[in-house]
């Protein structure tokens, strides 16, 4: 996907000039709702502004909630539980990701022009390494391999390769009514 000629001028005009950019363009650039709309959304979702939520970013990045740190990484109009939200910014991701060098460069320096340095440093402090995310990601994916093909769950699987001469299992039987089963019932060791 390239840039179009509006998208281009725009851009350029936002490097030579950044305090010439109006807050429809500003939102247009960042791909953000207005800088109102999103405050609202911010205090709506994590009780702050985005200002306080910025400033709480640079002051202590690992205190914050999972909500804040998405609101900082793709705003506060995005839901991080919606899979159609997630599927659109998936799809920007990719368009980016195809775009000519020339124009991919164009738009990161007309976002970092427009921003100010506590919104730069703020989304530094929550970007995800590429490899950690990656690592996590695999550890993830082993996880659950094992856990599709493992005979039993790994807890289980710890108990019986420790070789102890005792094991069991602790039940708890919870008597509700005087007509359930009573713990005569129960016994330590089955068929005796």
């Amino acid at each position: 996907m390239e840039l179009n000629k509006h998208q281009k001028l725009l851009y350029r005009k936002a490097i030579a000039d950044p305090s010439s950019i109006t807050p429809s363009e500003r939102s247009q650039i960042l791909d953000r709702l207005p800088l109102e709309e999103e405050d609202r959304l911010c205090r709506a979702k994590v009780g702050l502004s985005k200002q306080d939520l910025i400033a709480k970013t640079i002051a202590s990045p690992n205190e914050l909630s999972e909500d804040e740190v998405h609101i900082i990484r793709h705003g506060a109009a995005s839901d991080r539980s919606d899979r159609v939200a997630y599927g659109l910014r998936l799809q920007k991701s990719i368009a980016f990701l195809n775009m000519p060098d020339t124009d991919r460069s164009l738009l990161r320096r007309a976002q970092q022009s427009i921003q100010s340095v506590s919104e730069l440093q703020a989304q530094s402090l929550v970007e995800e390494p590429l490899e950690a995310s990656i690592r996590k990601r695999e550890q993830r994916h082993a996880i659950i391999q094992e856990a599709i093909t493992s005979p039993c769950p790994r807890w289980l699987q710890e108990l019986l390769d420790a070789k102890q001469p005792w094991w069991g299992f602790v039940c708890f039987c919870a008597v509700y009514t005087k007509t359930e089963v009573s713990l005569a019932s129960f016994s330590p060791y089955p068929g005796y």
